[in-house]
């Protein structure tokens, strides 16, 4: 699997890093993942979660060798995270962007990526690559945010407030709304004696996860380097 860089922001100055997933061999399955300032001292901020399936609860901050791959094949791959099973299957759609303008190409979650590029009349070389993932759970899963504040009342209570079915997956208790046929559900979950925010899916559902921190869009190394490249080209201008 080739690496997937990709250029992102953080809000008030503009702060960019490249961050790249990578694997070491053709048979690795635990990805390492590099994070590289562009412009400015760019620090992410990371929200721990907890996954739970029906074997066990896993902590993650969803990044680098938390991510295990399984099976792969042509379109992507079955993953756990913090040494779950592969309960998550990330789905890669690539786009040929050679060509195009870069304005119209890169992109970042916050926004900073393309301010600093808006102008750039730059023209994508080829072999550049857009990539598109998504994550759908593949077994049924909890994804609780257990790195956030913790809700004031109980999963009793909230069923008061809000309605829902109170049910178990593994040995964690939840409360969820009514489930949409491709959509997951919110929920919250008790964990260690404490209630929080949290997503429910089954399979085939798609979840709040994505591969490189808090963007969905990711590009091959060669893309990622000429799109560095261009943003740096651009740094006093910010």
């Amino acid at each position: 699997m080739s690496a997937s860089p990709v250029a992102r922001t953080r809000p008030r100055n503009t702060r960019i890093a490249s961050e790249q997933l990578s694997i070491s061999t053709a048979s690795s399955t635990v990805f390492n993942e590099q994070t590289s300032a562009v412009i400015g001292q760019y620090t992410a901020t990371l929200a721990r979660r907890t996954i739970v399936t029906v074997v066990g609860n896993f902590s993650t901050l969803g990044l680098g060798n938390d991510i295990q791959m399984f099976e792969q094949d042509s379109t992507g791959f079955t993953f756990g995270l913090g040494g779950s099973a592969d309960v998550f299957r990330a789905t890669l759609t690539p786009l040929d962007v050679s060509g195009q303008l870069i304005a119209s190409v890169a992109a970042d979650t916050n926004g900073g990526v393309t301010h600093a590029l808006a102008t750039d009349t730059a023209a994508m070389p080829g072999g550049l690559v857009r990539y598109s993932t998504q994550i759908t759970a593949i077994a049924p899963v909890l994804v609780v945010q257990s790195g956030a504040v913790t809700s004031s009342q109980t999963l009793a209570q909230l069923q008061q407030q809000f309605g829902g079915a109170i049910a178990t997956l593994g040995d964690v208790s939840l409360l969820s709304d009514r489930h949409e046929e491709n959509a997951p559900a919110s929920a919250y979950a008790q964990l260690n004696a404490s209630v929080y925010a949290a997503t429910y899916a089954v399979t085939g559902q798609s979840v709040p996860i994505t591969l490189l921190a808090g963007t969905d869009v990711a590009y091959n190394q060669i893309a990622s380097s000429f799109i560095v490249q261009e943003l740096k080209s651009h740094a006093a201008e910010l």
